[in-house]
């Protein structure tokens, strides 16, 4: 059975969610300043060079590697590598003030 996704109900309900999610991160990052906003803060401030080294370097490791059994754990496991591994190069580049500008 395949169900049509983009009903009227379902639009509303991921907007409503992802609205209650944005809200509730300015409360806690803007308002209360709770929470400074790691990793995001990182990811946002050269999200240009990361879009473009993924599209260059999608399949090179440690960004991807061949799964050879592949169930959900493995690829859970090769896509959390992936994202690791740019979170780690957007926070360097943070930390030494590197930043891509158009």
């Amino acid at each position: 059975m395949n169900k049509n996704l983009w009903s009227t109900s379902f639009c509303l309900l991921t907007a409503g969610g992802g609205l209650v999610g944005l809200s509730l991160c300015y409360v806690l990052v803007d308002v209360w300043g709770v929470w400074s906003g790691t990793p995001y803060l990182q990811l946002g401030m050269n999200s240009i060079l990361i879009y473009c080294g993924h599209s260059l370097l999608a399949n090179y490791m440690p960004f991807s590697y061949m799964v050879y059994h592949a169930n959900h754990g493995s690829l859970l496991l090769r896509t959390s590598v992936g994202v690791l591994s740019w979170l780690l190069i957007a926070m360097y580049l943070h930390y030494i003030s590197f930043f891509v500008k158009i």
